[in-house]
């Protein structure tokens, strides 16, 4: 019911104050050439293909988290009737990161913005891994304060800007543009996390060897991305 009545309500309101953004003479005829074609132009545009492969990678991690986090809170820390207040506690990180992130990243630029992130993001899985490797257990307050910055830099600040990112040298495409980014950096977010997933050990070792992977990647592609040197593959 909360679902539907968001969704209902989401959906007036996007009717009521959402105007067509797309210019009149980026208007294209409904067929299944135009669809291919377009596929086809966005596939080829280096800056939205690499952007949206960091906004995969981002996923990736979050969606091994997802699939992670109820064994890690009942197994290691014996949380099990209180689990949502805890995730619910992520998942107000994330949004008030969100906010922050709108008047950062005017202040920064959004590539910028991306990279303080991914590397504050790598310092403290960095941090977390040495602690695990040298302690034999880690504590629910510092998982939780670790899982905090992660949320905060992920869904606040990483995917809804790389997803910016990939979208901006395409929006005479923003449809088509707009279902490529979302089949790729889902496709390939689901899959990454359901492989990282499948190797829980009833330790957060392998979660966080994750993060820092897809951090470091991204890291990789972002560079490639600012030298902004190509606009196609």
């Amino acid at each position: 019911y909360v679902l539907l009545g968001s969704s209902l309500t989401t959906l007036i309101w996007f009717g009521v104050r959402q105007g067509e953004t797309l210019s009149p003479e980026y208007k294209r005829p409904f067929s299944a050439s135009t669809i291919l074609n377009g596929f086809a132009e966005v596939a080829k545009n280096k800056i939205c293909l690499l952007s949206t492969l960091m906004a995969g990678f981002v996923l990736g991690a979050f969606y091994s988290f997802l699939m992670s986090s109820p064994q890690i809170f009942e197994d290691l820390f014996g949380i099990t009737d209180s689990f949502p207040y805890y995730f619910a506690i992520l998942a107000l990180c994330a949004g008030s990161a969100t906010l922050v992130n709108a008047k950062m990243v005017m202040k920064w630029g959004i590539r910028k913005l991306c990279k303080i992130a991914l590397i504050f993001k790598l310092i403290v899985s960095f941090a977390m891994l040495v602690i695990l490797l040298n302690t034999p257990s880690v504590s629910l307050m510092a998982f939780m304060i670790w899982a905090c910055i992660i949320f905060a830099a992920q869904g606040g600040i990483l995917f809804g800007n790389f997803n910016a990112m990939a979208m901006e040298p395409v929006g005479h495409l923003a449809g088509i543009a707009a279902a490529f980014v979302a089949t790729l950096s889902t496709g390939l977010g689901v899959t990454l996390g359901t492989l990282i997933g499948q190797i829980y050990d009833d330790t957060i070792i392998p979660l966080v060897i994750s993060f820092i992977i897809a951090a470091t990647l991204s890291l990789i592609l972002l560079s490639i991305v600012s030298s902004n040197k190509y606009n196609t593959v």
